[in-house]
């Protein structure tokens, strides 16, 4: 297993194929959910970057896509309550785990655009950084 480090993030950022309908906020943060990398694009709200954050965190603390997790959570109100007023924790689409070697090495959150938007740059940036199939 394998860390991320900021020059491959920053290069994985650079192949991104697909454009935002909006200006975003990309967050990419290692296994423990401490941000790598945290970038505003201009124009983008400032609660983006909150929020893009609190994806990345989410996804590579639990394991699993931030839509997953919403949906899982949908059946479990009060546990979903009881963990998003406890701090760093984002539930909504638009982070996705980074996995290398079949393990997770970290995460990727997006936020400005519209919900499926956030998600495809997700996609897209995690799979540029997993070695996942």
């Amino acid at each position: 297993m394998t860390n991320l480090s900021l020059p491959e993030v920053l290069a994985a950022i650079a192949e991104l194929s697909s454009t935002a309908a909006a200006p975003t906020t990309i967050a990419v943060c290692d296994l423990a959910g401490d941000l790598i990398y945290l970038g505003r694009a201009d124009g983008a709200p400032g609660f983006s970057a909150e929020f893009a954050a609190g994806k990345a965190y989410t996804a590579a603390r639990f394991g699993n896509t931030t839509s997953q997790l919403e949906a899982d959570w949908a059946q479990r109100p009060v546990f979903a309550h009881s963990l998003l007023t406890q701090g760093k924790w984002f539930v909504g689409r638009g982070g996705i785990p980074v996995k290398r070697a079949g393990q997770v090495v970290g995460a990727v959150g997006v936020s400005g655009a519209d919900a499926a938007g956030e998600e495809q740059i997700a996609l897209d940036l995690a799979a540029n950084l997993s070695t996942e199939g």
